[in-house]
């Protein structure tokens, strides 16, 4: 479990560095099931867009100051898979606004849905073909 000193320098950093308006923990910190080996999970949203080797090295500040590893995910970036994971299981760290907030979980949560409506349509195309060859 982070410590409120811990959870306090991530919900500064995130402001500060990645202009979070909305911050998530997951994974083994979120569920109580870390172990020494186990990273810090974090997923973001902000409006400033950052490249994959910026949020990386990002995440290796933040890693030194708080001798653990750190994953940081962007939400507007992840798949919808992680994405909804991320909502199903996290705990909210930081929100500047909840009304935002609850807007991005809900066209998260739509655009989950899509796909598995998607996949629904091609493993009921899939089933349909494999009973055909039989």
């Amino acid at each position: 479990m982070l410590t409120k000193k811990e959870r306090n320098m991530i919900i500064e950093f995130s402001k500060e560095h990645l202009h979070a308006s909305i911050l998530y923990l997951f994974g083994s910190y979120a569920t109580g099931l870390e172990n020494p080996n186990s990273d810090i999970d974090l997923a973001y949203a902000s409006n400033r867009s950052l490249s994959d080797s910026e949020r990386f090295f990002l995440a290796q500040d933040l890693a030194n100051i708080l001798n653990k590893d750190v994953d940081l995910i962007d939400l507007r970036k992840a798949n919808d898979v992680l994405s909804i994971q991320v909502l199903k299981n996290g705990l909210i760290l930081y929100q500047s606004n909840s009304t935002e907030r609850a807007y991005m979980e809900v066209v998260m949560m739509k655009k989950y849905a899509r796909l598995n409506e998607e996949r629904a349509s091609f493993l009921e195309d899939f089933k349909s073909e494999g009973s055909s060859n039989d």
